[in-house]
């Protein structure tokens, strides 16, 4: 899982340090370690660029993100295109992250 780590985290790192912060790039490191830990990790399963946006998006949306009065501020088309996937194929792969790891129901 280790190259997996290697290449979310050096795009969400290159992402963060574009357009968020440093506590958002330590997010995604703790997000994607998480996901690697699991049994059966989802991240062996489609594109990494994928699971990077959807890393961003899913920390980002309990972060209020999305939102034009807080800072930082993205929208969801920019995090989209900037991962190169459509916006619903992002979401869902944040509602995925969500559900893995910040559900209370596990």
């Amino acid at each position: 899982m280790e190259s997996y780590y290697t290449a979310i985290t050096a795009l969400t790192d290159d992402y963060c340090s574009k357009n968020l912060n440093e506590e958002y790039a330590q997010l995604s490191h703790l997000a994607t370690a998480a996901l690697c830990r699991k049994k059966l990790s989802p991240l062996r399963l489609g594109s990494i660029s994928v699971w990077a946006g959807g890393i961003i998006w899913a920390i980002g949306f309990i972060n209020f993100l999305f939102d034009k009065t807080t800072t930082p501020y993205v929208s969801t088309d920019d995090l989209a295109n900037a991962f190169d996937a459509a916006k619903s194929t992002i979401s869902n792969k944040s509602k995925q992250i969500h559900d893995l790891l910040f559900s209370n129901s596990q």
